[in-house]
C-alpha cells in the first residue's frame, strides 16, 4: 500500500481503529508542541499501555517538569485532578500546555497551603481543596526517603497522563548553594527547591556532597524543567538560582447567573420556536460542547446571522428567544409565567424574574445584579399584586443589622423606618403607575400644588391658579365642600396611601426576632444579601413554611469590597450553593439599569475610578 493511500482500508473495523490511532497520536503531539524545544515529539516516543491502542503516553524522560508556586495553586487550584471532587472543572485553555508533565510541589508549598487552611482569610477555602485534593495523591505507598528526595517514584494523577510529586530538601543542600535564602523567605526556598529539581534531571546529586564550585559550574538553563509562577518577586529571585521560569494563564470560567446567553444554529432556534419545547438531548446535538444546565437555568437564544424563522416577528408576544430548562423533563420550554405579571418587561432578565415569581413550583429566588437593576423593585411589585389577589396573606422583610435595632429610639416601627425605605419607594413607585395616581399627577402639572380643583375650574379660564388660591374653601366634583382632614397635595396622599399598603400587607422582622418563627403563605424578602454572614443566613432561609416564596436579592459584584471575614462567609454565595440545581430554586441575574442613566454610568465607571485614584485596595 503505498504511503498517501495509508487511510485507505477495504476493512471498516480496521480502518477506524487506524484512524483513531492515528488522529490521536496527531493530538498528543499538538498538545505538546514547543514544550520540549522547538521540535515536536516524534511518532517513535509514543508508546503503547498493555497492547491498548487508545493508552497512549510519553516515557518519563521525555516528560516536561513543572515546579509549582503557591500562587499558581490558588489562582488555579483545579490543575490538581481530584476525580472525587463534585466541584471539580479543568482549567480552561491552560498555558503552558500541562498533558503529561510531571507536577512537583516543593514542600514549603505544602507548609504555606497547611497554614492558609487553618486561617480565617480569604483563601482558607482555596487552600483546604488544595490540601484535601493533594491527600489523595501522596498516601502512604511505601516509597523510600531516596525515591522522595530524587524524584523517583511521582504519582500518577489520572488526568491525561500526569504525575505529581512532592519534593522536600535535603538539610545539607543548602551547603552546595553560593547563597541561601532567609528562614522566612519562601520565595527563595521555591526558587531554590526548583533548583534542586532542575539539578536531579540532569543527574546531580541533592545531598550536600557537591561543592559550590561545581554548582558555579553547572548549566541549569534545561527547557524541561520550569517554575511556573505569575509572582514578579519570585521571577526575580529564581533568575539568581538560575532556574528557567515561565508565566502561567488559563481562561476564567463565566461566573454562573442562571442566565446564559448562546448563539445557536438556526435550524435549532426554528425547532424551539415552532414546536414550543427543545429536548436536552436535540440541544446537545446542536451544540456538545455546551457545559451541562443546572434546574431551572434560563438561556437566551439567538440564532446565527439573525436567521430567524418565518412568523417570528408577526407574533405579538415579546421574549420569544428565552427558554427554561426543566431537570425533570429535561426539556427547554419558553416563558410559561411571565404573562401573569400582568405587564411588559422591559428585558429580558426582568422577563426570567416575572416568570419564576409566577411559577407556584418555585419556592426560592436568588436574585443578583448591581444597583439599579430591580432587585428588589420587582418583586415588592408582584408582593403587593399577590396579596390583593389573595395568593398570600402577607409579605416579611427579614433586615440584618450589625449593631442590632436595640439603640434605637422608639418602638420596633420606629426602629426599622430607616431600613424599610427601600421597600416604600418600590410601593410609591407601583402607587405612581396606578391610574388614579396618574390622573391626579396630570393635575399636579396643569393647576400647580394646591387643593384639588373642581370640574369648574378643570374648565375656567386661563388662570386656574388664581382661582385656585382665592378661594380658601375646596369643593369636590359633586360640589361638596372637601372634609378638613384630607390630604391637599399629591405627595402627601400618595405618602399616606404608601403607609397604609406597607402597614397592611408588609411585616418587618430583625435577624433575631427571625430566629424559631415560621413563615407560612408568605413572601419573604431578604435583601442586600452580600451583607449578611453565613451564620445569620442560614437563621433566614430555613423559616419559609407552606405556600412561602423566599427571595434572595444581592449584588455579587459588592462581595470583594467586604471585609475578608464577610468575604469566606458570604450568605448570598452560600444561599446560592445551598439550593444549586434544585428543581425548586431559580436563579436571575439582572445586567439593564432601570434607574436614570447616570446610575448607569456610576456602576460602570466604579471600578475603573477607584483604581485610578487608588483609594481602595482589593
Amino acid at each position: 500500500m503505498s504511503k498517501g493511500k495509508v487511510n485507505q482500508f477495504s476493512d471498516g473495523t480496521q480502518t477506524r481503529r487506524k484512524r483513531e490511532e492515528k488522529q490521536y497520536k496527531r493530538e498528543l503531539i499538538d498538545a505538546n508542541r514547543g514544550v520540549f524545544g522547538d521540535d515536536m515529539l516524534p511518532e517513535d516516543e509514543i508508546v503503547r499501555e498493555d497492547n491498548d491502542y487508545m493508552k497512549l503516553w510519553i516515557p518519563d524522560h521525555k516528560r516536561k517538569w513543572y515546579v509549582v508556586d503557591t500562587n499558581l495553586i490558588l489562582d488555579c487550584v483545579d490543575i490538581l485532578y481530584d476525580p472525587k471532587d463534585e466541584d471539580y472543572r479543568p482549567p480552561l485553555n491552560f498555558r503552558p500546555n500541562l498533558d503529561n508533565a510531571h507536577i512537583i510541589i516543593p514542600m514549603v508549598v505544602f507548609d504555606e497551603l497547611n497554614r492558609m487552611k487553618d486561617e480565617r482569610t480569604i483563601n482558607r477555602p482555596i487552600a483546604q481543596k488544595a490540601f484535601k485534593r493533594l491527600s489523595h495523591f501522596f498516601p502512604n505507598n511505601e516509597r523510600t526517603m531516596r525515591e522522595v528526595m530524587n524524584l523517583e517514584r511521582p504519582v500518577s494523577t489520572g488526568w491525561m497522563q500526569q504525575k505529581i510529586s512532592l519534593l522536600p530538601l535535603h538539610r545539607d543542600f543548602i551547603n552546595s548553594l553560593p547563597w541561601v535564602p532567609d528562614a522566612n523567605d519562601h520565595d527563595g526556598w521555591i526558587a531554590v527547591t526548583a533548583l534542586a529539581a532542575a539539578m536531579i534531571r540532569d543527574g546531580m546529586p541533592v545531598d550536600g556532597s557537591i561543592s559550590v564550585e561545581e554548582m558555579l559550574e553547572r548549566d541549569s538553563w534545561r527547557k524541561d524543567v520550569m517554575l511556573l509562577t505569575n509572582d514578579t518577586a519570585l521571577l526575580s529571585k529564581a533568575e539568581i538560582y538560575s532556574v528557567r521560569t515561565k508565566t502561567f494563564r488559563f481562561d476564567q470560567r463565566p461566573e454562573f447567573t442562571g442566565i446564559r446567553e448562546l448563539t445557536v444554529p438556526a435550524e435549532m432556534f426554528a425547532q424551539f420556536f415552532y414546536e414550543k419545547q427543545l429536548s436536552l438531548e436535540d440541544f446537545r446535538r446542536f451544540m456538545p460542547q455546551e457545559v451541562p444546565f443546572i434546574a431551572n437555568e434560563y438561556v437566551v437564544m439567538t440564532p446565527k446571522n439573525d436567521e430567524y424563522p418565518n412568523g417570528y416577528f408577526a407574533v405579538s408576544e415579546s421574549f420569544l428567544n428565552v427558554a427554561r430548562f426543566s431537570k425533570e423533563h429535561q426539556m427547554f420550554f419558553p416563558l410559561r409565567f411571565a404573562k401573569r405579571e400582568g405587564t411588559f418587561a422591559p428585558n429580558a432578565g426582568i422577563a426570567t424574574y416575572y416568570d419564576a415569581m409566577n411559577d407556584k413550583s418555585i419556592s426560592v429566588i436568588v436574585v443578583t445584579g448591581k444597583a439599579g437593576t430591580g432587585k428588589t423593585y420587582q418583586i415588592v411589585h408582584h408582593a403587593i399584586r399577590a396579596l390583593k389577589q389573595g395568593e398570600y396573606a402577607r409579605v416579611v422583610l427579614i433586615i440584618e443589622s450589625e449593631n442590632g435595632v436595640g439603640y434605637l429610639p422608639g418602638d420596633l416601627r420606629h426602629k426599622v423606618a430607616p431600613m424599610v425605605e427601600f421597600c416604600k419607594d418600590a410601593i410609591r413607585s407601583y402607587l405612581a403607575s396606578m391610574p388614579e395616581f396618574k390622573r391626579k399627577r396630570q393635575l399636579l402639572r396643569k393647576f400647580g400644588d394646591c387643593d384639588e380643583p373642581t370640574f369648574e375650574d378643570e374648565t375656567a379660564g386661563d388662570s386656574p391658579d388664581e382661582d385656585c388660591g382665592r378661594s380658601g374653601k375646596r369643593k369636590d366634583k359633586f360640589g361638596k365642600k372637601a372634609r378638613k382632614n384630607s390630604p391637599k397635595t399629591y405627595s402627601e396622599l400618595l405618602e399616606k396611601e404608601t403607609d397604609y399598603i406597607f402597614d397592611r400587607y408588609f411585616e418587618v422582622i430583625p435577624y433575631k426576632q427571625a430566629q424559631g418563627r415560621s413563615f407560612e403563605d408568605a413572601i419573604i424578602i431578604i435583601d442586600e444579601a452580600q451583607r449578611i454572614v453565613i451564620d445569620n443566613m442560614e437563621t433566614f432561609i430555613t423559616r419559609p413554611a407552606k405556600n412561602s416564596l423566599l427571595v434572595v436579592c444581592g449584588d455579587i459584584n459588592q462581595i470583594k469590597y467586604n471585609s475578608p471575614e464577610k468575604r469566606v462567609k458570604n450568605g448570598l454565595v452560600f444561599t446560592r450553593k445551598i439550593y444549586f440545581d434544585w428543581d425548586g430554586c431559580a436563579n436571575i441575574h439582572l445586567t439593564d439599569n432601570m434607574r436614570h442613566e447616570a446610575a448607569e454610568i456610576a456602576n460602570r465607571n466604579y471600578e475603573k475610578v477607584i483604581e485610578e485614584i487608588g483609594w481602595l485596595q482589593v
